[in-house]
């Protein structure tokens, strides 16, 4: 978006003191006298300029909600509907789960166990997970054991997370003792797609119209795949940059995609969910053959001294700092090609309190190509005691 776009437009002016100018040079024209401050008139004037620039306000928000640029739902979603974008819907997580039924002289002597689609299996006080197909167990001298889909009853990623220990009990009593553990964690769950993200894919829509197989076009159909997807990289011959991606080299005529997911951490398909989403007959061009492949990480960590002013508190400076850098790693989280750059970890870390940090890793920049992603794995920063006292605030 260019700068221009980027100030909140006004179709009227809404500046109450603007109005209240405006009536009381209409008020003196007509009535023929001076107004002077602390007038009931003048009063008065102010009190329907207020209500009328609230009013006047409102109107400017009604109007903005025709510009994708600062519409909020649901009228974003109405806007969408023009050039034929959706908001992409929540996701349940799902995951697998253990079932071990007993021999058949246990119990009651039942010789079939049947479970139903749906049935409930305990997870915490928010979220229980389902089957999602039917069980017919017929039970035997021995114990068996069976592996089963399961999913999250609320959609959204509250359902993540999972341990295989959290999955344990069936709430549905099936009529015999069965044990219930997870089979991993469950993953898979995500939240209805929110404004921004629906924006941006609104704005790439227009390249969607077209199969020439524009690097919009393939970022608009990847992240149409699923809201999962942060962001994409599109990858030809003929834009590799200076760095190649890993594995083998980009072939003319292939387009490798590298989606990023939270944590660069695709969900069991979704990889593939967005393979299929790019390689419709309607969405690529027939000479372009599709690949998608994981983000490569750069990893990194960062490991800092604080020397401190005199007087600052510095276990407070230590938390506002460390407070400072989670902000500015969160907003690269979500983005792929983010430079690893040390003076911007030294800005983050130079919070109120702060009079010098010594970065110690990373040592130097480390350029990071569009395709990738940054990743701090570890973090220590710490105060630099020695000097904690020794410099005051004049």
């Amino acid at each position: 978006m260019s700068p221009i776009t980027t100030d909140l437009p006004k179709f009227i002016n809404d500046d109450p003191t603007a109005i209240a100018k405006e009536i009381a040079a209409y008020y003196q024209e007509k009535a023929g006298k001076q107004l002077y401050p602390g007038q009931v008139e003048q009063l008065l004037i102010d009190l329907i300029a207020y209500r009328e620039s609230m009013a006047r306000a409102a109107f400017n928000d009604a109007g903005r909600q025709n510009l994708v640029a600062f519409a909020r739902a649901p009228m974003l979603d109405y806007l969408g509907e023009l050039v034929g974008v959706t908001r992409l819907s929540a996701q349940r997580a799902t995951g697998k789960v253990k079932l071990t039924f007993p021999a058949l002289a246990s119990d009651s002597g039942m010789t079939q166990v049947i479970l139903p689609v749906g049935s409930k299996i305990a997870g915490n006080a928010n979220v229980q997970f389902q089957t999602t197909a039917e069980l017919v167990a017929t039970l035997n001298a021995g114990k068996q054991e069976f592996t089963m889909d399961v999913e999250a009853t609320v959609r959204g990623d509250i359902g993540n997370g999972f341990q295989p220990a959290d999955l344990n009990q069936l709430v549905d009593d099936p009529g015999v003792k069965v044990d219930v553990v997870g089979v991993g964690v469950t993953a898979g769950g995500i939240d209805v797609e929110d404004d921004e993200r629906l924006r941006e894919r609104i704005r790439l829509a227009p390249e969607s119209f077209s199969v020439a197989g524009s690097v919009a076009a393939y970022r608009h159909h990847a992240l149409s795949a699923t809201q999962g997807v942060l962001d994409v990289a599109v990858v030809s011959a003929s834009n590799l940059g200076k760095i190649a991606p890993p594995g083998d080299p980009v072939q003319p005529g292939e387009v490798r995609l590298f989606p990023l997911f939270r944590g660069n951490q695709p969900g069991a398909g979704q990889l593939d969910q967005v393979k299929s989403a790019c390689s419709a007959d309607r969405v690529r061009p027939l000479t372009d053959k599709v690949t998608v492949a994981q983000p490569p990480s750069f990893e990194f960590q960062v490991t800092a001294k604080l020397q401190l002013y005199a007087g600052s508190d510095s276990q407070q400076t230590l938390q506002a700092a460390n407070a400072s850098l989670d902000a500015y790693l969160a907003g690269r989280a979500d983005k792929l090609g983010c430079d690893i750059v040390p003076s911007q970890l030294v800005a983050a870390l130079s919070v109120p309190g702060v009079y010098q940090v010594t970065l110690s890793q990373p040592a130097a920049a480390v350029v990071v190509p569009y395709f990738g992603w940054s990743h701090c794995t570890a973090r220590d920063i710490q105060l630099d005691a020695a000097d904690l006292d020794g410099v005051d605030h004049d």
